[in-house]
């Protein structure tokens, strides 16, 4: 009754109740925000696409911003501006400002890549935990006895980086290799000099190492070739398309990134 009253359905007396097709017109010359924290990033995956084609099919707009430069007077003013946003957060820290404007404006969200706990909005991922768990089952195969899991985030403020250390530990025990939360975690800054880290893992006789991404894989390569140093086998996560480049090309996990702004958009909708 709501709905029809509302104009979204009609009533059909002994047939039912079905969508006007008004309601498709109204989603037309809606503009959308996409926020994230990295958009000149080329490592980055190409959600874009499939955000993209189901917005244009649909007659929407898609508007890009940096999260890293929203003003305060921007987020106050977001239900003004756009009908629906999707939200690729950094970290928590970094969604809890910008969610909660969004659940006071009442401004339809839907998150990418990541859960972010106590934020009542959907979200698209990929299957982090198991993803993490195939590639590093195919690491521990080749006869690995102490694997190091090396991640450029924290742990904690990551659900999606939690996942994959999830995925890394039960593969490890399934495969009977050397686990200990205080020694198979490695946290270093992509930024910073890789040397000790890498005088380190060699040191501790680390004979395997699961990447919490391709772009950390290729940096641990390439620094280990800088240093002149044996190369010991690593796996990536994403499938980027510098993984081919390298040589020999990283074996990776691949996110099938333009489905999943595919789904996030259609949810959103």
């Amino acid at each position: 009754n709501e709905l029809e009253k509302d104009g979204w359905i009609k009533r059909v007396q002994g047939k039912g109740s079905f969508v006007k097709s008004q309601f498709n017109k109204k989603l037309e010359n809606m503009n959308i925000l996409y926020v994230m924290p990295f958009p000149d990033e080329p490592t980055y995956g190409n959600y874009t696409a499939g955000l993209l084609k189901v917005f244009n099919r649909n007659g929407m707009h898609l508007h890009i911003r940096n999260s890293l430069d929203l003003s305060n007077d921007f987020m106050s003013s977001i239900e003004n501006l756009y009908s629906g946003v999707i939200y690729y957060p950094q970290n928590s820290e970094e969604a809890l400002e910008l969610c909660s404007h969004l659940i006071y404006q009442e401004v339809p969200c839907v998150m990418l890549d990541k859960d972010i706990s106590g934020v009542p909005f959907p979200s698209v991922t990929s299957d982090n935990f198991q993803g993490s768990y195939e590639v590093s089952m195919h690491l521990f195969k080749q006869a690995i006895q102490k694997p190091l899991f090396l991640s450029s985030n924290d742990l904690e403020k990551h659900s999606s980086v939690k996942e994959r250390f999830m995925g890394f530990v039960k593969a490890a025990k399934e495969m009977n290799v050397k686990y200990d939360f205080y020694q198979s975690v490695a946290l270093v800054d992509m930024e910073s000099d890789f040397e000790r880290l890498l005088v380190d893992i060699h040191q501790n006789n680390f004979d395997g190492i699961v990447c919490e991404h391709d772009v950390l894989a290729i940096k641990f390569i390439s620094e280990s070739n800088r240093y002149g140093l044996p190369l010991l086998p690593v796996v990536g996560f994403d499938n980027i398309q510098a993984a081919e480049m390298i040589q020999p090309s990283l074996t990776t996990v691949q996110q099938n990134f333009e489905e999943i702004g595919e789904a996030a958009a259609n949810k959103l909708i």
